[in-house]
């Protein structure tokens, strides 16, 4: 004979911790400030030529042109380290955060990317944003 027991949901709390705090893990979009306006709009292809200060942190210059799919919005899984530019799979170097998450849900960031047909490595700052905020621990 089986005692039956009630189900019950156990919720646990976890504290942040500096590397939870300075990386951001699951499916993104980012948006770059490069040749938009690091939240989807396209502002025009332009040339990074010269060193940006954003939240605090000096981002280098690459010397190469962005364009539309910087700014328009590009995939990023940091669960698989797969990034697409326009349905284009690219290289993705590094992403980290530079800030908190601001009340619009955008969250701070700059990465690196390198082209697959051979342009060269660029460098971006701007904003990521989940692409599924209801499922926090999504892989």
């Amino acid at each position: 004979m089986r005692k039956w027991v009630s189900p019950k949901a156990v919720e646990e709390n976890f504290t942040s911790n500096q590397n939870v705090a300075n990386s951001i893990s699951g499916c993104f979009s980012v948006y770059c400030m490069v040749s938009g306006d690091g939240k989807g709009k396209f502002t025009g292809n332009k040339y990074f030529n010269q060193d940006v200060n954003f939240y605090g942190r000096r981002i280098y210059h690459d010397g190469q042109q962005h364009g539309k799919p910087c700014a328009r919005g590009s995939s990023l899984d940091t669960k698989t380290n797969n990034y697409y530019e326009y349905n284009k799979k690219s290289g993705l170097g590094k992403i980290e955060t530079l800030g908190s998450q601001e009340s619009n849900g955008y969250i701070p960031v700059t990465w690196t990317s390198t082209d697959i047909n051979g342009t060269g490595e660029y460098t971006h700052y701007g904003y990521a944003i989940n692409d599924q905020p209801n499922k926090p621990n999504h892989s």
